[in-house]
């Protein structure tokens, strides 16, 4: 098949590499790669066999990119294809947006941009799934240790509660150590201290 776009095709003439090793160029080096014009139609598409996609691709060339987008996504793209070719923009920096199936699955792609021509643009893909899953891990694990820290507290002061109003005198001591680690009032009374500066005294 040809590739739609004019660089492609010099390329292809000057150094006569086929349409199918440029589209394995394409796709050893990038997730997925595509090819879109001014009007954000899909003229060509290449994914590396590497990639793990449910959606079926093939289904995209000869469509409107935005058809496959979130509507968050949507924008970043329209706002990529106003810019992209003026002569005065200079910020290639890679924009992340969210693909959708036609079953609402989605997967955040990283794109970087180039020119080929006046008329299309390449987008290469790099797959940020790897690392959305280990963010959530992350937030998942903060939120498990914040509720583990709230339980904690909860303990604590009902600990504290209990203590301060025993009849008995008590405190607690470290047996490696032997600082006192915790008293109650009456301890630090009797023993002729305030309560804070006898906690994490040395029991002699």
């Amino acid at each position: 098949s040809r590739v739609p776009c004019k660089q492609m095709n010099e390329i292809n003439q000057n150094f006569e590499i086929s349409s199918d090793k440029i589209k394995e160029l394409f796709s050893n080096t990038a997730d997925i790669s595509i090819i879109v014009d001014r009007s954000a139609l899909i003229r060509d598409l290449f994914v590396n066999n590497n990639f793990r996609i449910r959606s079926n691709t093939k289904n995209w060339i000869n469509k409107s990119i935005k058809s496959y987008l979130t509507r968050e996504s949507v924008e970043k793209i329209e706002n990529l294809l106003s810019h992209a070719w003026e002569q005065t923009h200079k910020n290639n920096r890679p924009i992340e947006i969210n693909h959708v199936d036609e079953k609402n699955w989605e997967f955040p792609i990283e794109y970087t941009y180039t020119t080929l021509d006046e008329t299309t643009l390449l987008l290469s893909g790099r797959d940020l799934r790897n690392a959305a899953e280990m963010q959530q891990q992350l937030v998942n694990a903060q939120l498990s240790l914040e509720k583990e820290y709230e339980k904690y507290r909860g303990y604590d002061t009902r600990f504290r509660v209990l203590l301060d109003n025993s009849s008995e005198n008590i405190f607690i001591v470290n047996a490696n150590t032997g600082q006192i680690t915790d008293a109650n009032e009456s301890t630090a009374k009797l023993l002729g201290f305030d309560l804070i500066p006898l906690i994490n005294s040395d029991l002699h």
